[in-house]
């Protein structure tokens, strides 16, 4: 956002030029690097208002920044609300509204993550950069290194590309919205793949679909098979006739 505002107040005399753009927030290397298809809405839009400009990011340490951005960090005199700050995200990353989540249940994953281990750490890398090898990462979040590049974090909510992820503590209850309409494996996984992600998720899916009384007792109906009826083998020829009448206009 703060590159954002430069550019457009500086546009007069960067446009046409090759910019150097330094930053404290290493992932903003590999968004610029990346497809623009695979970041969320919200940053997609900054994107493309910045598409006209030769921007070049370059990663350095708060602590090297010769010009600290003490002005943007300066407190407000009043918070805004949080009903409206998760309504802004809402609004801009358009992921919520697609898994029919109210804001209640929003304020509920917020609630989860905070309490989930490792989470904290995580959210440190994505926002101070991960190590260049997977074993200077803890084991407990070495699954978050293979994914690193398609991370960002939307107020306090982490984000794969536009997907929501959803801790441990609300998993049982969004999987019951998802097969709420009873719809197979499948169905299941590909709805919930286009939204929200955690790791193992296919494989918990499928575990709760087989799990399901009502759906185990549709398929046991499906599945059975109508009985053979034998017909009583003849004593002769021509003791039992079958004929097929039709006519032909």
């Amino acid at each position: 956002l703060s590159i954002l505002f430069g550019v457009k107040r500086f546009e007069k005399y960067i446009f046409g030029k090759k910019i150097q753009v330094e930053s404290d927030h290493k992932p903003l290397e590999t968004i610029f690097k990346k497809s623009m298809s695979e970041a969320p809405k919200r940053i997609q839009r900054m994107l493309l208002e910045l598409i006209g400009f030769d921007l070049v990011i370059n990663f350095k340490k708060g602590a090297e920044v010769s010009i600290a951005d003490a002005l943007s960090r300066l407190p407000l005199d009043e918070m805004p609300d949080e009903e409206l700050v998760i309504a802004k995200i809402v609004s801009e990353t358009d992921v919520f509204g697609q898994t029919g989540m109210r804001l209640k249940t929003l304020k509920e994953i917020i609630e989860n993550l905070e309490k989930e281990a490792g989470i904290d750490m995580v959210k440190s890398y994505i926002l101070n950069g991960w190590p260049h090898d997977i074993k200077l990462v803890p084991e407990e979040v070495r699954d978050w290194w293979k994914i690193r590049d398609e991370l960002t974090i939307a107020d306090r909510i982490i984000l794969k590309g536009q997907k929501i992820y959803v801790p441990a503590g609300m998993r049982d209850e969004l999987m019951e919205k998802i097969h709420c309409g009873h719809q197979g494996v499948e169905s299941c996984i590909r709805y919930a793949r286009t939204r929200i992600f955690w790791f193992k998720m296919n494989q918990d899916i499928e575990k709760k679909v087989r799990q399901c009384v009502i759906c185990r007792n549709l398929d046991d109906k499906r599945n059975q098979k109508e009985t053979l009826i034998l017909r009583k083998t003849p004593t002769y020829p021509w003791e039992d006739v079958a004929v097929d009448i039709f006519w032909f206009k």
